[in-house]
């Protein structure tokens, strides 16, 4: 079955109905959107007005596989901005389960108990504390009793 056979046999009373869904949602459309519907019409050499306004055409004018183009786009940008709103939903539902349901404990770290590890600054690298510096009589006194044969 071919798509565009289908579109030239849809009668004048339904493409009026697709004219008017493209003018209502094209309403709620952003700016990045037009632009792309916009190409679709330079695409395929159509005649436009264009003021201070904004660009204007003659609906009525273009063949029914323009008008399908375009439309096609326009369902496309509408069910794209209901899944962007059911997945933003499920998320902040998620959000809100986990701040009720689980307790947000105090992670705070006791300097005293890690004066052994390494501090690690990202700008300077890793750091010791004096504590664990090497005492220089104890590598001394090793470096005195290796024996040499």
């Amino acid at each position: 079955m071919n798509i565009e056979k289908n579109y030239k046999e849809l009668n004048n009373d339904e493409m009026d109905k697709i004219r008017k869904f493209i003018i209502d949602k094209s309403k709620i459309l952003k700016e990045y959107e037009h632009k792309e519907i916009f190409k679709i019409i330079k695409k395929h050499n159509i005649n436009f007005t264009e003021n201070k306004n904004g660009v204007f055409i003659n609906l009525n004018k273009l063949s029914n596989n323009i008008l399908m183009e375009i439309n096609s786009f326009i369902i496309y940008c509408v069910n794209n901005k209901d899944l962007f709103k059911i997945e933003n939903n499920k998320r902040e539902n998620i959000k809100k389960i986990i701040k009720e349901n689980f307790i947000q404990e105090d992670f705070n770290v006791q300097k005293e108990k890690f004066i052994s590890e390494p501090i690690i600054n990202v700008s300077e690298g890793i750091k010791y504390n004096k504590e664990n510096e090497i005492d220089q009589n104890e590598l001394y006194y090793a470096e005195n009793f290796i024996n040499i044969p």
